[in-house]
């Protein structure tokens, strides 16, 4: 009995020694491929599906996407947020969602929402809505000879979709949210963090303008304190790996890329939306007229993320139970509000889901 436990003892310093030496080499490995990043830190680059302007007014630009030929007349525009930028949804070849939706026939276009200065403070919510994006809807139209689109709005940029749909539900054919927040009462932290008795919007636009983008940023990492630790854990982990670091640093280099949001527009998305509720509620009004998102017609498609912090499933999916569409599907999905769309297990989910439900509704006639 000695004997065997005295083996057993033995074996199991042998075995804990081995690991050790193997740990040792592969940090030796990582350390080299560290100081290889930081003598000579490679080019990142993103947003690679060609493209070409077709539309511009100030830094608001509309493109379109060239591939092979369509085979799908409803043409896709897609509308971005307006706190980050587009690339995410297009950061290099393999990874790219427009490229996936070009590659499966659909005629792609998409907004780039540029980057505010201080001269666009003033630019009212109202005007993101009936002024940027009812101009771009109609150029969708005039370019690919239709007379509906499909809108395809991802977090803000679904909100922004889902009242121009209300506004004028004869243009849009079919409708695509992606973590989009409609009930913002059910807004998570977010909601508390801007709760209108300890969040005072006005001051904080009269102070600044444009919203910066630190301080956007600052709120989303309060919602995951200790993302990034677990992230340059991870990072450590598989740096020796060139399919991870290629992902991780265009993925890394659209996290801190983040633009100034409009004061005038943020004061109203604050007040009126996360604070007052008001799209939900029937009473949010652009330029005077009453968004009622039961005059949405279009066929209609909610996808949330079941980890989504920003925008819980609870704030995205209420607006099925809303809209007049016949068509009407929600469905949450595993991932958070980046992962979901652009994380592993997006391309073999996501990603072929949602372009399955806009082929099939891409169809010339009613």
């Amino acid at each position: 009995m000695i004997g065997r436990n005295h083996n057993a003892l033995w074996e199991e310093i042998h075995r804990l020694q081995s690991d050790a030496v193997d740990e040792s080499v592969q940090n030796l490995a990582r350390a080299r491929r560290m100081f290889e990043l930081w003598l000579s830190p490679p080019a990142v680059s993103v947003g690679l599906t060609p493209k070409e302007v077709i539309f511009q007014e100030n830094k608001v630009r509309l493109y379109r996407y060239r591939g092979g030929t369509p085979v799908k007349p409803i043409p896709v525009l897609i509308v971005y947020a307006l706190i980050n930028r587009l690339y995410i949804l297009d950061l290099y070849p393999g990874r790219s969602f427009i490229e996936y939706l070009v590659n499966e026939g659909l005629q792609v276009y998409a907004v780039d929402w540029g980057v505010p200065g201080d001269e666009d403070r003033s630019t009212t919510f109202d005007y993101f809505v009936e002024g940027y994006l009812d101009k771009m809807v109609k150029r969708v139209i005039e370019s690919a000879g239709v007379n509906q689109i499909t809108l395809f709005g991802y977090c803000i940029g679904g909100t922004l979709a889902s009242i121009y749909a209300a506004l004028h539900p004869e243009r849009v054919r079919n409708l695509v949210l992606l973590t989009t927040p409609i009930d913002f009462s059910k807004g998570g932290y977010l909601k508390t963090a801007v709760h209108r008795d300890h969040f005072p919007v006005d001051a904080l636009v009269d102070t600044y303008g444009n919203i910066p983008p630190w301080f956007v940023e600052a709120g989303f990492k309060i919602l995951n304190p200790l993302g990034d630790v677990v992230k340059w854990r991870n990072f450590w982990k598989h740096v020796t790996d060139d399919d991870f670091l290629k992902n991780f640093l265009a993925i890394e280099k659209w996290l801190n890329d983040n633009v100034p949001f409009p004061g005038e527009a943020y004061r109203k998305f604050i007040r009126e939306l996360y604070q007052e509720n008001r799209l939900i509620k029937g009473s949010l009004e652009m330029n005077g007229r009453r968004v009622d998102l039961r005059r949405i017609t279009a066929n209609h498609l909610s996808v949330a993320g079941q980890e989504d912090q920003i925008v819980p499933p609870d704030s995205a999916i209420p607006i099925k139970k809303i809209i007049s569409s016949k068509d009407n599907e929600a469905i949450v999905l595993p991932g958070g509000h980046v992962g979901v769309i652009i994380g592993g297990r997006a391309l073999k989910t996501a990603w072929p889901r949602m372009a399955s439900w806009m082929l099939e509704r891409s169809q010339p006639g009613p």
